[in-house]
């Protein structure tokens, strides 16, 4: 598997060799030809471009992405975001303001506008950002004070907070409260349990819980930690234990 995001692609159909290496700034891997090509829709004013297509995948600040081109948000006061079809239009306004019409964001008045990301009048809120929640009243409510969800990150609307997802770096519980993953792998991080089977890689490495890796069926109790003692050739001690561990917890499972 080829390194995408360090801009590595497959040479040919046979995809043995990623010895393709695009200009990331400048250029994309077009994946018909197996060639890198220079941009020309996403070249300018792109803060995050595709690395497989001549496409902005978010615009630096001041612009917004429509028809694949990175247009101005000025000609339209407290736009956060254009329409994805049409630059004369927008779809998103800034934090506390509501798109009244196709082409007016118009600023709210309701409580916490701040922490509105839409709504459907001036006193009415649609959508809270992350961390708040839409009660029955229409305004935002900080769902760790009023909610009592410490790290949810979002809820459905109602008078009483339910929550739904967690902040990044915590995962929803069966009885609906978030857990931290102390740095596991999300897909890896049995939330109920808290079992890790593996940690992010490269900023973690996993240690034992305890005195030895408790062992429930294929996974091992583990608390990833993040590396900081690096050995100058990209290696650190944190991850040379990490490897060693790892390596131990296969031989077992091997036995």
């Amino acid at each position: 598997m080829c390194d995408n995001r360090a801009g590595y692609f497959k040479k040919d159909a046979a995809m043995t060799d990623c010895s393709i290496k695009c200009v990331n700034d400048t250029q994309y891997f077009d994946e018909t030809s197996f060639t890198c090509k220079e941009r020309v829709l996403s070249k300018d004013n792109c803060g995050k471009p595709s690395h497989m297509s001549d496409e902005c995948e978010e615009c630096k600040m001041g612009y917004s992405v429509v028809a694949k081109k990175c247009e101005s948000l000025s000609a339209i006061a407290n736009c956060h975001m254009l329409d994805m079809t049409d630059k004369a239009k927008c779809s998103v306004c800034h934090l506390g303001y509501w798109l009244k019409s196709a082409t007016v964001c118009e600023a709210m008045t309701v409580t916490n506008k701040d922490k509105c990301v839409a709504g459907s009048s001036a006193t009415a809120c649609t959508q809270c950002v992350e961390g708040w929640w839409l009660k029955n009243d229409n305004i935002c409510y900080d769902l760790a004070v009023t909610g009592l969800k410490t790290n949810c990150g979002a809820a459905d609307k109602a008078d009483t907070p339910v929550c739904k997802s967690c902040i990044k770096g915590y995962k929803l519980k069966a009885d609906l409260t978030c857990v931290d993953m102390k740095g596991c792998g999300f897909t890896e991080f049995n939330a109920d349990t808290g079992f890790c089977k593996l940690c992010k890689h490269p900023d973690f490495f996993a240690t034992a819980a305890d005195t030895t890796p408790a062992k429930v069926g294929i996974d091992y109790h583990q608390v990833c930690t993040k590396s900081t003692l690096d050995n100058g050739d990209g290696s650190s001690n944190a991850k040379i234990v990490g490897s060693i561990l790892s390596i131990m917890a296969t031989m077992l499972l091997v036995l």
